[in-house]
């Protein structure tokens, strides 16, 4: 081993980079269980990465001892201060006694923590020292030969050997960096040195081997016997033999940790404040920097620097007004505080705080210094509220709306230009301070400004469609909404001019009213027509059926059939005129269908009518519960499409005309399917059959309303009804009727 060598720590957690490693490592994650292992710690702990993996950390079959041979109760107990501490555990020797003999590792151990400052784990890599701490067990006979150095010696005063093993510690280190002098002290070097300040340590030991008598001074951070860290200032230098050989490295140290933290707390408050010190000696003209405002300059920490180049940093169009401001600085001793921007040596472009002032002697300027002050973000910042200030204000002002601001006791404190077109009004002042209810032409009652804000602090919003008036006594329908936000002590007011909308509403209001007046009156019409044309159709029917009685000619018998006809093809259509009424104007109802009754007397009314010949019925019905429908809709519906598949029957005597009625029923609706083997519907009228007084055939009687008086019932009743059908084969067509239970 090196003298001064020392653990790495890692900040990268990935197990690609743990596999890469030279020594053994482990992830815990925060529960304190072994998230991975890599293949050195599995080699040196002798087991394998499954068996340790979701094991509490060194949880295994040995036992774990402190140095002074007391055994560890918990492990853990070693990282559950990590999360709250947040130092890293540096070079903790710990043993593990197996049966084969005890291994001494030097611990290392670096927590983890989440951007949002969420504990994520700790990295913990060891370090095989059983060699060296053998070695000092080895000799510490020579630790009371070496005591006779002077005890008294408030400096810390080290011996070791050039492995870097402990030879002697006066009392000073002893009571720095152990328990006491009885104990165990002969520990590597590495025990007491920052791991990040070893190479520092192994250089200047270098030194001291290479040039025999001669000092090294180093400044380190070291851990006393709390593990706690501290400055130390140490001059090294090398023991030779008596043939002038170094044999040994003795370091004499004083704690220097007061001085050391001050300058690295102003250090790390600039840099973290970004805030960097400059100076200009007015003798020498010399400039000086700080570190911090080196990095803010991105040139590398001692960079000469002269004042000219300083300001050429600077934006060309700020370099006068940074000149002008020295000027004064230097001659009149006003100080200065600038806002500029400048370009640094990577060419990022940056804002800077520039803050000076001068120091004189009996009035003599003496220096000029002060401060810079990295302000991108910050300026940057004030760039986007203004950039989102101006979005705002082009929205505000854009928006079709009108928009008023309120505050807490509804008073106007801004709007937009679109507020002042829709009341009138040239000017802001002239409706600043108002109250945001006075341009209602029925400004709210008092009562009713209490149940706005109770509604706005339950839904967040008030809505209501009211009239205002303009400073110039327009009326116009708005639709408000009124939205507060009190923990920001303003709301905001939209009208939105509905006037138009009203208009219409109104005009629709107006029609329908018409529309409703028209409907009775067509509904008288219908029924007067019913009554008062079938009532002589009635008798003209029965007229004839007397007249065939008596005897008459052929021909004369052929004119009265020609009229009975007629006669029933009135009567037909009045009847469906009487159904399209109805079915427009009556509510749908719901009672429990029987369909093979229904069917049956369908197929027994039209069944006899005057067709050339008779035509074949059939009727299967599935039924696993009750159906429920409008009955009278039903037998409008059925009737029509029954009537019409007997209607339009081939009639040839080599075929047998048949009405085939389907009809499955279960619990959401019914299926029907009503099949003939009649004439057909060609492919072109099939789109139109449903279409109001459309007949695809003119040699057949009927006035055109059947279908769709079949398509508008069906449709009242919340179902479908679908055609199939070819030319000189048949039609089919199929209904879903919904159940309409009551609660429909």
């Amino acid at each position: 081993m090196h003298l001064f060598s020392k653990a790495d720590i890692f900040a990268s957690s990935s197990p690609e980079v743990l596999d890469s490693l030279p020594l053994p490592t482990l992830l815990v994650d925060p529960s304190g269980r072994i998230e991975y292992a890599n293949a050195l710690i599995c080699k040196l702990l002798d087991e394998e990465a499954g068996h340790l993996v979701g094991r509490s950390f060194l949880q295994g079959p040995w036992l774990l001892i402190y140095p002074d041979n007391t055994a560890i109760e918990s492990a853990q107990e070693l990282l559950d201060d990590l999360p709250q501490t947040r130092e890293t555990i540096q070079g903790k020797k710990i043993g593990l006694i197996f049966k084969t003999g005890t291994l001494w590792l030097a611990l290392y151990a670096q927590p983890q923590f989440s951007e949002a400052d969420e504990y994520l784990g700790v990295i913990i890599t060891l370090m095989d020292v059983t060699a060296s701490t053998e070695k000092e067990l080895k000799f510490s006979h020579q630790s009371e030969r070496l005591r006779s150095v002077p005890e008294h010696q408030t400096n810390y005063i080290i011996r070791t050997d050039l492995d870097g093993n402990f030879l002697y510690l006066n009392q000073a280190a002893l009571a720095q960096f152990d328990q006491g002098e009885e104990e165990d002290v002969f520990r590597s070097l590495n025990y007491l040195t920052d791991p990040i300040y070893a190479i520092r340590c192994i250089k200047a030991a270098a030194y001291c081997i290479e040039h025999p008598g001669s000092h090294r001074h180093i400044e380190i951070r070291c851990y006393n016997k709390d593990r706690e860290y501290f400055w130390t200032a140490w001059e090294l230098v090398g023991v030779t033999n008596e043939a002038g050989e170094v044999i040994e490295i003795q370091a004499v140290g004083h704690d220097i940790s007061k001085k050391k933290r001050m300058a690295d707390l102003l250090g790390e408050t600039s840099q973290m404040a970004r805030i960097g010190g400059w100076e200009i000696s007015n003798f020498s003209q010399k400039v000086s920097w700080t570190p911090e405002t080196y990095r803010i300059h991105d040139l590398p920490e001692g960079t000469p620097i002269s004042l000219r180049k300083a300001i050429e940093f600077f934006n060309p169009e700020y370099q006068p007004v940074l000149r002008k401001a020295y000027r004064k600085l230097i001659t009149k001793g006003e100080s200065f505080d600038l806002r500029l921007k400048m370009l640094t040596a990577l060419k990022r472009e940056v804002w800077v705080r520039v803050i000076g002032q001068q120091e004189s002697v009996h009035g003599n300027f003496v220096r000029a210094y002060g401060v810079m002050q990295d302000i991108t973000e910050i300026q940057h910042s004030k760039e986007k509220i203004k950039h989102r200030e101006w979005l705002f204000q082009s929205v505000f002002n854009s928006t079709a709306d009108a928009l008023f601001i309120i505050d807490e006791s509804y008073k106007i404190i801004d709007c937009n230009q679109n507020a002042l077109r829709m009341i009138e009004v040239e000017d802001k002042d002239a409706v600043l301070g108002a109250d945001a209810t006075s341009f209602q032409k029925e400004p709210y009652q008092e009562d009713t400004i209490a149940t706005i804000r109770k509604t706005i602090d339950e839904a967040g919003v008030w809505t209501d469609e009211l009239e205002f008036v303009s400073t110039q006594a327009k009326l116009f329908w708005g639709s408000l909404a009124i939205t507060t936000f009190p923990k920001m002590g303003y709301g905001v007011v939209r009208v939105t001019d509905i006037t138009d909308k009203k208009k219409a509403e109104s005009l629709l209001l107006e029609s329908n009213e018409n529309l409703i007046k028209a409907n009775k009156e067509l509904d008288r019409f219908v029924y007067s027509v019913s009554h008062d044309i079938r009532a002589p159709l009635t008798s003209i029917l029965g007229l004839i059926s007397l007249t065939e009685m008596e005897s008459m000619s052929d021909q004369v018998r052929d004119y009265l059939k020609h009229m009975e006809k007629s006669a029933h093809r009135l009567d037909d259509f009045i009847k469906d005129l009487t159904y399209f009424s109805r079915n427009a104007r009556l509510k749908v109802t719901s009672e429990p269908i029987e369909f093979e009754k229904l069917i049956t007397e369908l197929f027994e009314q039209y069944q006899f009518m005057d067709y050339q010949a008779p035509v074949k019925t059939y009727l299967d019905i599935s039924q696993s519960c009750t159906f429920h429908s409008d009955k009278s809709r039903l037998q409008i519906v059925l009737g029509n499409i029954i009537s019409n598949a007997m209607k339009y029957h081939l009639g040839r005597e080599d075929t047998e005309s048949y009405v085939k009625v389907k009809i499955e029923i279960d619990e959401k609706e019914a299926v029907v399917l009503i099949e003939d083997n009649g004439t057909g519907i060609a492919n072109e009228h099939q789109d139109k059959i449903f279409d109001m007084f459309y007949r695809a055939d003119d040699h057949k009687p009927g006035s055109g309303l059947g279908l769709y008086i079949v398509k508008e019932t069906v449709d009242k009743l919340q179902g479908s009804v679908k055609l199939h059908s070819e030319q000189d084969r048949g039609t089919t067509f199929t209904l879903h009727l919904p159940q309409l239970t009551p609660d429909s």
